[in-house]
């Protein structure tokens, strides 16, 4: 668990290959054996010294160092969040969350302005319409709307694979002007505002 821990920032970035070469760098696979080694080995000597019944605070230990790595230090207990620690939970928040997402899109426009979707993950479509506290449309489903709306569109799949998003977008948007906003590369999504009919 300590070296799944450690090595779930690298796998969020690059994905999870099954069969494939992509893996870990040497030096991350290492670090991460030696913890969990370190780990494993403070449970034996704790187990052999103190007895079993000193497993429970000893696991315990080692579980608040890995929610600190995967969570970062604060705010809990008068503590204040020191951002420098808080990397992972960031990566994680980007990659899987559709929160972040929707407050960048708060940043550029309206609360009121609609928002469409284009072959997004059902739960970033959900998120959408759940952070913006609105329905979101959905292409597939309803057709482009005839209004102004912000398009989130999916360009990318499982590891970088091209979706033709582009061509298909150009033959949905014919004669209308769209423009990008900005893209969300953790999740393979790019953002347009899209003029009305």
């Amino acid at each position: 668990m300590t070296m799944a821990a450690l090595l779930l920032p690298w796998f969020v970035v690059h994905g999870f290959v099954v069969h494939g070469a992509a893996m870990p760098p040497a030096h991350a696979i290492a670090a991460a054996s030696l913890a969990a080694f370190g780990a494993a080995l403070l449970i034996l000597v704790v187990t052999k010294g103190f007895g079993v019944a000193q497993l429970r605070p000893a696991t315990c230990w080692i579980l608040v160092v890995l929610v600190l790595f995967l969570y970062g230090v604060g705010p809990f207990f008068g503590i204040p969040g020191v951002d420098s620690t808080k990397r992972v939970i960031h990566l994680l928040d980007r990659s899987y969350s559709a929160r972040p997402l929707a407050e960048r899109i708060g940043e550029q426009v309206p609360a009121t302005e609609t928002i469409a979707v284009f072959r997004v993950r059902r739960d970033a479509e959900f998120g959408l319409s759940f952070y913006r506290n609105r329905e979101v449309v959905n292409y597939d489903e309803s057709g482009v709307p005839d209004e102004q709306h912000v398009l989130v569109a999916r360009i990318q799949g499982r590891h970088g694979v091209d979706l033709d998003t582009q061509l298909a977008l150009s033959e949905l948007l014919e004669g209308r002007q769209y423009e990008q906003l900005f893209a969300w590369p953790e999740q393979g999504l790019e953002v347009y505002l899209v003029g009305s009919k």
